[in-house]
């Protein structure tokens, strides 16, 4: 896949400044939403807004429609953010879920969540969106093998953190825990019999609820917790190893760390 590279977004004082800036921060000039307006009538790209780690096992991506064409930088709700594997939607996605939060009312189908969103910052290495219907200012940066979330939410409405499944999955998650686990089994074609994406997550403050839904669950927060963290991990081995990611690559890590170290990375290896 093809790194564009947005001059636009740096001030150029003279041909050696532009250099060094280059050379320093690579990733901040990289448009993950290059070749995304597409859909299945006219492709101009097959692209996705992905943020990761190079080489990364999971990538994640805004999403503002139903699979398989789940994103359009014109469209105005986002229904969450993507853990996705999905190679092209000509495809298909497999081992996918997807996060997202929210106030108020949880509504049973993900696109009745949506919310009308601003997307603040699109670096391979950081998300970072406004969920307008909510009043809710969100954060994620990936690691190789999952992502550091955090939500935090104006009024004084209770923080709801939901997980999305589009097809065959299990999740266990209760109130009074800080940790869940489970496994996203959807694919479309070639897997292997149990395959399954198997995941391990940990919140930073102990939900008071938790609501069950036929294609996910979602957590209630506190009302007087505003702002939730959330740090995420998946294997596609066991639940064993997805702790042993979390432990490894996200337990100790603040997010402002796993933004430094995701462009240390991608700026090492674009120069």
């Amino acid at each position: 896949r093809a790194v564009w590279l947005d001059l636009s977004r740096i001030s150029i004082q003279s041909p050696a400044h532009i250099i060094a800036v280059v050379m320093r921060e690579l990733v901040k000039i990289v448009n993950p939403l290059q070749g995304t307006a597409s859909d299945r009538e006219f492709s101009t790209g097959n692209t996705l807004p992905l943020a990761a780690r190079p080489f990364g096992m999971h990538h994640w991506s805004f999403q503002t429609a139903a699979p398989a064409w789940f994103f359009h930088p014109s469209h105005h709700k986002l229904w969450g953010i993507r853990l996705t594997h999905q190679p092209s939607p000509w495809m298909g996605d497999y081992g996918s879920l997807v996060v997202t939060a929210f106030t108020g009312p949880v509504f049973e189908k993900l696109a009745d969540q949506a919310s009308a969103y601003t997307r603040t910052a699109c670096h391979p290495h950081f998300l970072e969106w406004e969920m307008l219907r909510y009043g809710i200012h969100a954060q994620m940066a990936p690691a190789e093998r999952g992502a550091i979330f955090a939500f935090a939410a104006e009024g004084s409405e209770a923080i709801r953190i939901r997980l999305h499944f589009d097809k065959t999955h299990h999740i266990d998650g209760a109130a009074g825990r800080k940790d869940f686990s489970g496994c996203s089994q959807d694919f479309i074609d070639g897997a292997p019999e149990g395959f399954g994406l198997h995941f391990f997550g940990e919140f930073d403050s102990v939900p008071d609820g938790f609501h069950a839904l036929p294609a996910g669950g979602s957590w209630e927060f506190p009302k007087s917790v505003r702002r939730v963290e959330l740090r995420l991990s998946g294997s596609f081995i066991n639940l064993g190893i997805a702790r042993h990611s979390h432990r490894l690559e996200l337990r100790d890590v603040a997010l402002d760390e796993a933004i430094a170290r995701g462009a240390e990375i991608w700026n090492s290896l674009l120069g």
